[in-house]
Formats: structure tokens, sequence, C-alpha cells
């Protein structure tokens, strides 16, 4: 016996509401783990509230539309509430923002400022024997600091303050977040690189000299 209208139509809609429930889980269980990673980096400060407090709030309203969804009686209802959960943009705006304003925190309150008492003490630290090797290092991490520092000035704040409407007609700040992401990243790993040269040049270099 073929099926009948409405056992076709319950099954489509079981089908249709078990997706819902497994987005709505999916978005969820993502967000709930990215809290715990915004939670365990104290350096972000005001930002992490800022975040978790956006991050709860997309939890809340998946969890409304999961019930909405599960209560659902229609597949068209239950698709409306299915688009309203892409709407809430977790994947697409949420979670990157946690990802790029972690990596700009790290950068603006770890390690540049790291690396800024490393030059002021590698600056004390030249006289005339090591002035021609060590102080070019030295200038060239300021320079490289000082493009990181532009490169992340206010990024955190511009993208904490991005909405879904905004994201939905420009993508171009999230794009130019990674591209000045990337621009401190590669300066910062090179000023490192510059302080390695110089700290070595500051325990080996004199000695090589005296043991000629």
């Amino acid at each position: 016996m073929a099926p009948t209208t409405t056992t076709t139509g319950n099954a489509d809609l079981d089908r249709t509401k078990a997706y819902g429930a497994r987005l709505v889980s999916d978005r969820t269980g993502s967000l709930d783990a990215a809290i715990k990673t915004v939670q365990g980096e104290r350096f972000l400060g005001g930002d992490a509230t800022t975040l978790v407090n956006g991050m709860q709030a997309d939890i809340s309203a998946l969890e409304t539309l999961g019930a909405d969804i599960a209560a659902g009686t229609t597949v068209t209802q239950v698709d409306i509430d299915i688009d309203a959960v892409f709407g809430l943009r977790v994947y697409d705006l949420a979670l990157p923002v946690m990802t790029d304003v972690v990596q700009i925190d790290q950068a603006t309150n770890v390690r540049i400022p790291a690396l800024n008492t490393d030059i002021t003490t590698l600056r004390g630290d030249l006289n005339p024997n090591n002035q021609a090797v060590v102080g070019p290092l030295v200038n060239d991490m300021q320079t490289l600091v000082q493009t990181a520092t532009s490169a992340t000035s206010g990024l955190s704040a511009q993208l904490l303050a991005y909405t879904p409407a905004q994201w939905d007609a420009d993508h171009g700040l999230l794009s130019n977040a990674g591209t000045d992401i990337r621009t401190a990243d590669r300066a910062l790993k090179v000023a490192g690189t510059d302080l390695q040269k110089a700290e070595w040049y500051l325990r080996h270099g004199a000695y090589r000299r005296h043991h000629r």
C-alpha cells in the first residue's frame, strides 16, 4: 500500500526538524568551546567580557530557535526557524571575530609590550663595541613593532562592534582584519628573530673578540 500524504508529510517534518536540531547543536557547541577559550586568556581584558556576552546571547537565541524547531508543526515554519539559525552568523561572524580579537589582543597586550621592553633593554646595553652590530638590529625591531602596532591599532574595537547587518552588507572588515593580523604577525616574528640575533651577539660577540 502506498504511503499516505499525511505519513509522507510527517516524515518530511521529522527530517527537517532533525536537520534544524543538528544545526542548533553544532553552533551552540562551537560557541561553548569558544567561550571557554576566551575565558582562559587573561590578556583579553575587557574584550573577554564583550566576546562572552555576545556569544552567550547567540547561544540563548539558538536555544530559543531550537525550541521553536522542536515544536514546529509544519515544514514551512521549521524552515523559517532554520533560516533564522543561519541568520545569526555564528560561523560567518561571531567565531571569526572571536579568533581575530584573540590574535590582535595577544599581539597588542603581550607580544608588542614584551618586545618594547626588550628594545629598551637592548638600547641600554649598547656601547661602542657592539653598536655597529646590535644598533641596526634594535632599530629594525623598533620599526617592525611600529608596523605591528599600526596594523592592529583599534582593530579589536572595530571587530567587536561589527554587526551581522554590516557583515551582510560588506564582508570587507573581516577580510581586511585578516590581512592586518598577518602583517602584524610577520613583523613581530621578524622582530623576534632580530632579538635573538642581538642577544646572541651580546652573549658571544665580545667573548669571540677577546679570544682572537
